[in-house]
């Protein structure tokens, strides 16, 4: 072989040799990757709101019944996250009973309530407070739980957070929960931006990964203009307008509870079946989770909002 011949030789050798480089830091393998699907179970309790929508759910059905209906959703779906808003200390707790020992999971009051409806026959812990939970199926304890008070209007009983802890399913990344103000009250952009912000600086600075359940009380079904701005700190690209893509976001969080059809795909699932809105989301960070993810929402006998489910896999 010439000199000539050789050097084609080597030139297409270091070209093969970067695109397959290339190749592999888009789509690592099993050989230098592990992944997870994580498949998450996002569910407004209504363990004491909700009556003015669905009194007949949510007043009307003990805690104990709610508990045991999402045991029985979270094993029939498979489902290995659990983020909870509105519910009960005691229900978080007859939830992890009944999920077994494989379980791990940390409720954060946020509320302390005067009605009797976080009580039932041998309920355990605290029966008048309610707030925000986050379970896995994990042999390990929630690590690193925080919480963040997030800004609320002067005259809301409620007071509103953003609760985070890492979990460690194979691989250890952070799981939060959330439960916006109402948006006539004002406040969900702001109590939006600091999530975004917290989110944002955990997937950069960190180089970590988040998925966040939220009950936004934002529906972004249809809208462009109005609430529907208050989420573009926590939605990476295009999002609302029935999946038209009208309002640009500019955080790091897919939007991952619903099929995306090519870019983003269509949004127009209800949660609060009553109102007809979609306020609840399920996010992945989008440096940290591939882009096959989907989800589904099914209707609940015991709560105002239907439950809602996300899948997607976390690559590292």
């Amino acid at each position: 072989m010439n000199r000539s011949a050789i050097r084609r030789l080597v030139v297409f050798l270091v070209a093969a040799l970067s695109a397959a480089v290339a190749v592999q830091a888009i789509h690592p393998d099993s050989a230098s990757a592990g992944t997870l699907r994580t498949k998450v179970f996002d569910f407004n309790a209504c363990d004491q709101n909700g009556e003015a929508q669905a009194p007949d759910i949510c007043e009307f059905n003990r805690a104990d019944v709610r508990a045991d209906a999402i045991v029985r959703s979270v094993l029939a779906g498979d489902s290995n996250v659990v983020v909870l808003q509105e519910v009960c200390k005691t229900t978080v707790n007859r939830v992890l009973s009944g999920l077994g020992s494989a379980w791990q999971g940390f409720p954060l009051s946020t509320h302390e309530v005067s009605s009797t409806r976080c009580s039932f026959p041998g309920s355990v812990g605290e029966t008048n407070y309610w707030g925000l939970a986050i379970i896995a199926r994990t042999s390990y304890p929630i690590a690193s739980v925080g919480w963040t008070h997030l800004p609320e209007p002067t005259d809301e009983s409620e007071e509103r957070y953003f609760l985070c802890g890492t979990v460690t399913i194979i691989a250890s990344f952070k799981v939060c929960s959330t439960h916006f103000s109402q948006a006539y009250q004002g406040n969900a952009r702001a109590q939006a931006a600091e999530v975004g912000r917290q989110a944002t600086d955990w997937a950069r600075n960190n180089a970590g990964a988040i998925l966040i359940g939220a009950d936004t009380n934002t529906d972004i079904r249809t809208n462009c203009t109005g609430e529907a701005l208050d989420l573009r700190p926590i939605q990476v690209g295009s999002y609302g307008g029935m999946g038209s893509g009208c309002v640009p976001g500019y955080g790091d969080m897919y939007e991952a509870d619903q099929p995306h059809d090519g870019n983003y795909g269509p949004y127009t699932e209800i949660t609060l079946p009553n109102a007809g809105y979609k306020i609840d989301d399920i996010y992945f960070n989008y440096q940290k989770w591939y882009a096959d993810y989907s989800g589904v929402t099914s209707s609940s006998t015991v709560s105002d909002h239907n439950i809602l489910r996300g899948d997607g896999t976390l690559f590292w």
